[in-house]
């Protein structure tokens, strides 16, 4: 009998073994099934395509319930382009990352583009420098989280500011005094009547810059409700210091853009507009043959810029594959990565708080350029996204190289038929 009995009980242990084995193994199993893998399109190319690659391999590391498939779609342009596509045939992305403002609106009216605020906390919103943030946000709704933010900065060759008695530790503040150190730059070098060294170039966005300028002078490009208003007071004075620069003050070469990075580093030009993401190119480019430095945009009624740069977003799908991305997009874009992005690429973090990251405090104070680039962050425009932003970007390019190539158009007349061109795109 006793022997019966401890079979039982063997047998009945045995089997309790055994559902418990099979307790475990369904979770796990269960587990392996629910695994969300995630399509990632970016923008980045060679040496910052390959930061994107080092963080999405980290992140699959540290996140074994989601696989992260990264690819690079394009340039900016390309990007927005295959998104637009993709939308259409109803095969988004689960996350991509997207060029500032133009797009955002079209893709936020296609219900595809999933807005962000339920997943952000207040904290998290209050550590984003506004002027980032807001390039995301159109009718009041965050749409991507900035990841790579650039700004126009002032690039000045400090041997040439020395050739001819300037302080290069006293770089031009001001339009005026802009004007003065590149009336001075400006040479005739071997007397043949041809400008040899310009004092000022300008990368070909030129766009960019003109919207510093506007902020610069207290200008805007449209209202709060995103309707243009660049052809305001301010604005029209804004593109006419830009005419003023070539033909007045004859410091700046026409339509010279897709040079002017050539330029600068040939060691020709003095001083340049570019935005902050070109150091890392011009540092290699350069090769030590001669010292640059940054400096703020010089200013007008105060300091300003303009805002460039990516935003990670997410597509709709489902809760799962939505909440999985914002894991995602939120690890992305918190304070180490972000801070770790802006180390690698240059590219200023978005983030208030990885500025006072132990890393990022070493990395600006061993980078003067970089941290110069970081300063004028706070005083970028506060641009909220408008549809009219991809409509107006032909058209204001087009009217600056009307300006460079002659001294006598009519700037207020020519904004204002951009203005209401562009509205009546708007409404269609």
């Amino acid at each position: 009998m006793k022997k019966k009995t401890g079979m039982r009980v063997f047998c009945a242990g045995l089997a309790a073994m055994l559902g418990l084995a099979v307790f475990v193994l369904v979770p796990a199993s269960a587990s392996a099934a629910e695994k969300q893998e995630l399509v990632v399109w970016h923008s980045k190319a060679t040496d910052r395509g390959k930061v994107w690659a080092k963080l999405v391999e980290d992140f699959n590391n540290s996140h074994p319930d989601i696989k992260v498939t990264a690819t690079y779609q394009g340039g900016y342009e390309t990007t927005i382009q295959k998104v637009t596509t993709a939308i259409a045939a109803n095969a988004t992305p689960d996350v991509a990352e997207l060029p500032q403002s133009y797009g955002i609106p079209q893709f936020a009216e296609s219900g595809r583009l999933l807005p962000l605020d339920g997943f952000l906390t207040k904290e998290d919103k209050a550590d984003f420098y506004e002027p980032a943030i807001a390039r995301y946000t159109y009718k009041g709704k965050i749409y991507a989280i900035p990841n790579a933010v650039s700004t126009s900065l002032l690039y000045y060759n400090v041997d040439m500011f020395k050739e001819v008695g300037l302080d290069p530790n006293k770089p031009p503040q001001t339009w005026d005094e802009l004007v003065a150190a590149g009336k001075k730059l400006t040479r005739d070098i071997n007397g043949d009547g041809k400008i040899d060294k310009w004092g000022l170039v300008s990368h070909t966005t030129v766009n960019y810059f003109l919207y510093a300028f506007i902020a610069e002078n207290g200008g805007e490009l449209f209202d709060s409700q995103g309707n243009p208003v660049f052809n305001s007071k301010e604005c029209v004075e804004a593109f006419q210091y830009w005419s003023d620069l070539v033909h007045k003050h004859k410091i700046m070469p026409p339509l010279t853009h897709t040079a002017a990075n050539k330029l600068f580093i040939a060691g020709t030009a003095g001083m340049m507009y570019q935005s902050t993401g070109f150091m890392e190119t011009l540092d290699r480019s350069v090769g030590g043959r001669f010292q640059y430095k940054v400096a703020f945009m010089p200013k007008k009624k105060g300091y300003g810029t303009d805002i460039g740069g990516t935003g990670i977003g997410i597509f709709k799908s489902n809760p799962k594959r939505e909440a999985a991305a914002w894991t995602f997009v939120k690890w992305m874009t918190d304070t180490e990565r972000s801070a770790f992005w802006s180390e690698k690429t240059g590219y200023i973090a978005a983030r208030k708080s990885s500025h006072k990251f132990p890393s990022h405090v070493k990395f600006l104070e061993a980078n003067p350029n970089n941290r110069v680039a970081a300063e004028q962050l706070p005083y970028a425009a506060v641009q909220y996204a408008a549809k009219a932003d991809g409509i107006i970007y032909k058209p204001i390019g087009d009217l600056s190289e009307k300006i460079e190539s002659s001294a006598t158009v009519d700037i207020k007349k020519e904004l204002d038929q951009i203005v209401a061109e562009t509205k009546a795109k708007m409404k269609q």
